[in-house]
């Protein structure tokens, strides 16, 4: 049978969280020619390993000089795929340049569309957004798609009167680790974000470094091995490590680690299991630390951390940054044994309930 090709559009920044996206997609259906809507070269190094993914180098992000001569091509090509998938979290927000990134995505839905052919959006949340005319906009777009699966409660709800709209758990939930490590009995690791380019956060970002740095000088006297995740440099998830760092004494360092995500998965994976107590501000690093059975607190910066973690049935876990000068050290303590359902990464798969029926072969039943 002929191998369906399908062309995945994602945000493509080195970023743990939606690298692990793509993760979980190239893993289910590897017999599956995927094709990136992205020209940089760095994701062919990424999915190295991975014969059925391509890059497209013709292609340029938005506002690139040849974007022109690149949708041309796009185009042109549009008969050679069989499908088109958005897979991404955060990826609905009402910023500055949306109008931009709308238009080109109305182009794009609107193509695939008039070639007849099925498209996708698995895993995103929508917001946070500011007005209403930014919401019909995308139930407007929303309503062109084939399938669509939110994340959390709140965004299917806001769309709930579309048709062929799902809601399932966070499609990460469904990764496949070819080799679990086992953690450390003292191990902390922390994920940190930068706030200083949120404006809606960045008057506590010395609150917030405080705060960490004083979670860690915590755990270093009670002799843990310390762990700073960098999930994203781009997004400026390394500076915000090396601003703790200055807060630290430099006789602490020694006992620190930096691991900074470069693109290499399975290492980023593999050391992050190595923690017994997972400190997350990342989204994705609380996804991870549930997958793994490690303990974990949020410090939560987004709704779509709280409507995520509520749809999953934990309301009560977790401290927001604007309120990060009031956190004690025991409440985190006194929160780390929280038992999570064991359901939800069943329920996770649910992610796919559209793409399954349109790439996973149907064997039939023996006579």
């Amino acid at each position: 049978m002929k191998r369906k090709n399908v062309l995945v559009s994602a945000y493509f920044a080195k970023n743990v969280g939606d690298d692990l996206f793509l993760k979980v997609l190239f893993d289910r259906y590897q017999d599956v020619n995927w094709y990136l809507l992205t020209g940089h070269r760095y994701y062919k190094d990424v999915f190295e390993n991975y014969q059925h993914v391509n890059i497209i180098p013709y292609y340029r992000e938005i506002g690139n000089l040849n974007l022109f001569l690149s949708w041309c091509l796009l185009t042109g090509h549009i008969k050679k795929y069989d499908a088109f998938v958005m897979i991404g979290g955060s990826i609905f927000m009402q910023h500055k340049q949306w109008e931009k990134v709308f238009l080109t995505r109305t182009r794009i839905i609107n193509l695939f569309n008039k070639n007849n052919l099925p498209t996708y959006i698995i895993g995103a949340n929508f917001g946070p957004y500011q007005d209403k005319r930014f919401l019909k906009k995308y139930e407007h777009h929303f309503s062109k798609y084939t399938g669509i699966c939110f994340r959390d409660m709140y965004s299917y709800n806001l769309f709930k009167q579309l048709p062929d709209v799902r809601m399932a758990p966070d499609a990460v939930f469904t990764l496949n680790v070819n080799k679990r490590v086992k953690p450390r009995t003292k191990s902390l690791g922390i994920s940190p974000i930068l706030l200083r380019n949120r404006d809606d956060l960045k008057l506590y970002e010395n609150q917030y470094h405080l705060k960490l740095k004083e979670i860690i000088e915590h755990y270093l006297h009670k002799e843990y091995d310390i762990k700073l995740f960098s999930f994203c440099e781009y997004e400026g998830d390394l500076e915000s490590v090396e601003q703790i760092l200055k807060l630290l004494p430099e006789e602490y360092h020694k006992q620190i680690s930096v691991i900074n995500y470069t693109g290499n998965l399975e290492s980023f994976i593999r050391a992050f299991q190595t923690c017994s107590i997972v400190i997350g501000t990342r989204f994705h690093s609380l996804i991870l630390a549930m997958k793994f059975n490690q303990k974990f607190f949020p410090i939560i910066y987004s709704d779509k951390t709280i409507h995520s973690l509520k749809g999953i049935g934990i309301n009560k876990l977790g401290h927001h940054i604007r309120e990060i000068h009031t956190l004690k050290i025991n409440e985190i303590e006194r929160l780390l044994n929280y038992t999570m359902n064991q359901n939800v990464f069943k329920e996770a798969e649910r992610q796919f309930y559209y793409l399954d029926q349109l790439l996973t072969v149907k064997k039939e039943k023996p006579n």
